[in-house]
Formats: C-alpha cells, structure tokens, sequence
C-alpha cells in the first residue's frame, strides 16, 4: 500500500476512535497521529521492549497493564510498521502513572501529564483493541484474521538509556486483608465508582491474582465468579439472571487464552455484576435533573448535600427542584440524600475498618449519634450490629491455595 493512502488512513481512524497511531520502518518514526499532549516518547519505547522478528498482526501488554498492538505493512520494498495504542483497560491511576514514570526515568511530576495523555485516549477493553487492529486491515486491505489468531508476544522493558534501579522498581502497594470484602461490599450495594476505583487503583496494580501461572488463575478466577454472582444475588438480582450471567463468563473464562484474557474478565464481570445491582436502586424517573440528583449524591458522600447546594448547581430556582424531584420520585430530596447516605455505609460497615465515628464523619453527618439514628430509622438496624450480622456472601478462594 503506498504510504501517502497509509497517511491519510491514519488521520480518518484516530479523529474517529481517539486511539494513537504511530508509523514506523524500522525504529524511524514516520508519522504519529495522536494527541497534543507529551507522550514521553513512548510507543518507541514499547516498540523496542517486543520481539523484532513480529507477526502481520499482533498485541503486547507491559507489566504496568499497558497494552499496543502492530500491524506490519509492505510498501513497495518497504515493511513498515503500524503501532496501534498505547491504550489502557482501565482509567489510569495514579499509581500506574508514577510506576510507569519511574519505568521510564522520568520525574514524579511528570505523573499528572502521563494520566492525562491516557484520559484523552479513554479505556478501551481487549476486545476493543483486538477490534480497532482488524478494523484498520479493513481500512488498509490487508488480511484480517480471527481475534482469537492474533498472538499476544513477550514484553519486556528494553530502554535505550540507563534507569537507576529505584526508578525501574514498579511500585506496588499491598493487597490490603479487608479487599475481599471491600470487592463483595461494592457488589452488593451497587456502588460503580467504588468498584472502578478499587479496581483501577488496587487490583489492576497490584501483582497477586494477576501474577498466578495461567492454569492457577484461571480456577481462582472462575471461583471469584462464583462468589460475585452469588452477592448480586444476595442484593436482590433475579437469581435467574444472575446464573446466566455466570455461565456466560464461566464459557469465557474456560476459552481464555492467557493471564491477560483471564485478568480483563475478572475486572468485567465484577463491574457487570456491580451494574445489574445498582440498577435495582435507580430512581424511577428519566428527568434529567433527578439524574443529576443521583449522580451528584453518589459522588459527593462526602460533602453536606442540600437543595439548594444542587439548585445552585443546576442554576435553577430551589422550590421548583424539590418539586420537581418529589413529583417525579415520590421522594424528598433530604431523604434520598440520607438513603444514599446510608446505602453507603452499609458498604463501608462491610468492607472496610473504619470505625462507625470515622464512617459518620466521612460521610458528613452532623454527629455520630443523628448518623446512627439514620441509619437505624432506614435499615432498622443500629450500624454497630449491621457490621456485626453474619454474611451470607461465601468468600473468595484464596489465591495461594491454587498452584500448577
């Protein structure tokens, strides 16, 4: 194909998906359709860190979960080579954004830069990658083959300069003990942020499940799906529903290829799961201001939320909002607030080890005693003896009980 049609197809295809191309023959960048922000020179570096003898088509994913692919193009008596990415599953955090800085030599301020170059991309899931490389033979006639043909090479990090040792080191917090139930907490009550966000900045980081041989973490990743269908089930999912599901992942799980596959579907149906759950907890109404409402108490829990705190957001006139939301919800604006309130806290009673104090005051509560009458008045239990009833959740199998 000649490089001037390779060019103008590159363009068409980031304008429409987002997604950074990169031109190369050999390690001579050509071109680069991509964002304004600094890249840090980094599909180059991920050029260098696969194998140089690469496949027509293939992808690659970096020990911080970054994951490109390639498409090798012949152009007269050239090969060059298309460089699709990098992309990542989920929004980056801001722990993979200072391991990957560290990786790369480059200063902790740099941090906030590199996230922001990745939220200009947006997540993309495996599947969507897989889909972006055989859309781009579509578009440059090449042979487009199966998804599942298209092989995942090694990576390793190969940088043409010298890293100390303390910049190379990944940093990785550990697993807190309390993840297992803070994962299951999230499920039952619905909670999306909290459950992307645990996964972004905890698992998706973090070496232990993920770093299992293939034939281990499979059988703790099929086990997990277990245990997470069974707590939407437990927060009122229909049962039949919920089994479906499951079934549909167990067939994924058990065609998954490798660790990268496996680690996509652990993180998916977590979130799927999580989703059908708040579904059962959303407001009866397509108002786009009882939208807001919601939008905004779940992701203000930690601030005093008041009509007209969401009036003045809403550049609207309060008497008209707290009308308008009890017309279309049956419901007060104070006490959906207080039930979301206390949605929450049952989640952090569950899954985490705040104290009920320390519960009440992130969730700005006047005082611990008005928290604890809340909460009494809408679960009809005290938060003390919430946290201590007995769960009905089996818990996760443990990751170090699997071995080849």
């Amino acid at each position: 194909m000649n490089e001037d049609m390779i060019r103008k197809q590159m363009d068409l295809y980031y304008q429409a998906t987002r997604i950074p191309l990169c031109l190369f023959d050999r390690q001579n960048m050509l071109k680069k359709s991509s964002h304004p922000t600094q890249d840090f020179n980094l599909p180059l570096l991920l050029l260098s860190g696969v194998p140089t003898d690469l496949p027509d088509i293939w992808y690659a994913f970096t020990p911080e979960y970054v994951y490109f692919g390639g498409i090798r193009i012949k152009d007269s008596d050239r090969l060059l080579l298309l460089l699709v990415g990098p992309v990542m599953l989920y929004e980056c955090s801001n722990m993979q954004a200072a391991s990957l800085c560290r990786r790369l030599g480059r200063k902790s301020s740099d941090t906030e830069m590199l996230r922001q170059y990745f939220s200009l991309t947006g997540p993309h899931h495996l599947d969507s990658l897989l889909a972006n490389l055989l859309l781009l033979c579509q578009l440059l006639a090449l042979p487009a083959p199966d998804p599942k043909e298209i092989p995942l090479l090694p990576f390793s990090w190969n940088l043409p300069y010298t890293v100390s040792l303390a910049q190379d080191m990944p940093a990785y917090e550990p697993i807190p003990d309390n993840l297992e139930a803070e994962l299951l907490s999230c499920v039952t009550s619905g909670n999306l942020q909290a459950i992307n966000r645990l996964l972004s900045e905890k698992i998706h980081s973090t070496p232990v499940v993920l770093s299992l041989p293939v034939t281990a973490m499979r059988s703790y990743i099929l086990g997990a799906n277990m245990v997470a269908s069974r707590a939407a089930i437990t927060a009122g999912v229909d049962y039949q529903l919920a089994n479906a599901m499951s079934g549909q992942y167990i067939e994924r799980i058990l065609q998954a290829r490798n660790g990268s596959e496996l680690s996509e579907l652990f993180f998916r149906f977590f979130q799927d799961y999580t989703e059908k759950v708040a579904e059962l907890h959303a407001l009866p109404s397509d108002s786009p201001i009882v939208k807001f409402v919601h939008q905004y108490t779940v992701t203000h829990y930690g601030e005093k939320i008041t009509p007209h705190t969401l009036a003045e957001h809403l550049n609207m006139s309060c008497p008209y909002l707290c009308s308008h939301f009890k017309e279309e919800t049956g419901m007060t604006i104070a006490s959906y607030v207080r039930w979301e309130k206390v949605r929450e806290a049952k989640r952090l009673l569950k899954g985490s080890r705040y104290s009920i104090v320390e519960i009440s005051e992130a969730l700005a509560f006047s005082s611990e005693s008005y928290f604890c009458a809340v909460f009494k008045k809408i679960t009809g239990m005290t938060p003390q003896s919430y946290r201590s009833s007995p769960s009905v959740i089996q818990t996760l199998p443990d990751p170090d009980s699997y071995t080849e």
